[in-house]
């Protein structure tokens, strides 16, 4: 006699969940583009400029905070029931008991890859900020219509500091993955997550709109057709490296438990 396999309530409560982040990360540009615009107006304000030609919208920004800040809490809460319904510590994940590894290439190969990984953001970080200076300084290439950037100066809004913020990011991964100087944890883990924010749901939802256009025209007006793909293409290595540095980071550097004392790196498992 057989029996009908049933989802696990366990599962299906991350369909709310889910539901949530897909709000906050596509609606209206998602919370990427809420805190590019944040970002952008206040470099505005502070360079007495224009920097993009987009009204904050204040209520739809809220409505994402808090879409994703319930997300974030719910999420927490069943990673936690998982947990104990393991047998874990529903604060931190640790057990007394090994378990079938994910990632069998075990803390210190993981935190060598991690520094590779950190050094290879260099390029596609720097070639978008490469890309983005060589606009500020009156280059063509990429454009189809060569005035589409023609009052562009380096300072403008947009331009060259972007390509800082790309050295940030940069100089973020690496600080993480190649040693932590004498600095909370936190003030490492908090622009990176914003940086992840940023990064990945733009650089999936830039990768969907190249394809879907890819047999139609360019989808960014006096663009060449290959300039989507090469930020989009940027963005998205460049957030899978982030991602991947700042999570070996935060469990390579956890402190012990405060609830069940336990202490060191724990590896990703089933």
């Amino acid at each position: 006699m057989t029996t009908k396999r049933r989802f696990h309530p366990y599962l299906l409560a991350w369909i709310p969940v889910a539901a949530l982040v897909l709000f906050g990360a596509t609606s209206n540009g998602g919370i990427a583009m809420d805190i590019l615009v944040s970002i952008m107006s206040v470099i505005g304000a502070v360079a007495g400029g224009e920097v993009l030609p987009l009204e904050p919208d204040w209520w739809g920004m809220a409505a994402r905070v808090v879409a994703l800040a319930i997300a974030v809490f719910a999420s927490v809460l069943l990673i936690r029931h998982g947990r104990a319904s393991a047998g874990l510590c529903p604060r931190c994940g640790r057990g007394d008991h090994p378990r079938r590894p994910l990632v069998t290439l075990g803390a210190d190969r993981l935190h060598r890859l991690a520094r590779f990984v950190a050094i290879g953001t260099m390029l596609p970080a720097g070639g978008y900020a490469a890309l983005k200076l060589h606009w500020a300084f009156g280059g063509h290439v990429g454009l189809d219509d060569p005035t589409v950037f023609a009052d562009v100066e380096p300072w403008s809004p947009g331009f060259a500091d972007t390509a800082i913020l790309a050295a940030i990011g940069v100089c973020l991964a690496v600080v993480m993955a190649w040693g932590r100087p004498r600095l909370p944890r936190w003030l490492l883990l908090a622009p990176a997550l914003i940086g992840c924010a940023m990064l990945v749901p733009v650089s999936i939802m830039g990768t969907i709109l190249n394809i879907t256009t890819l047999w139609t025209d360019a989808p960014f007006s006096g663009l060449s057709w290959w300039i989507g793909w090469f930020v989009y293409s940027c963005f998205l290595l460049w957030a899978v490296g982030l991602t991947f540095v700042l999570v070996e980071y935060h469990y390579r550097t956890r402190p012990s438990c405060r609830a069940c004392g336990r202490s060191g790196y724990v590896r990703i498992t089933a």
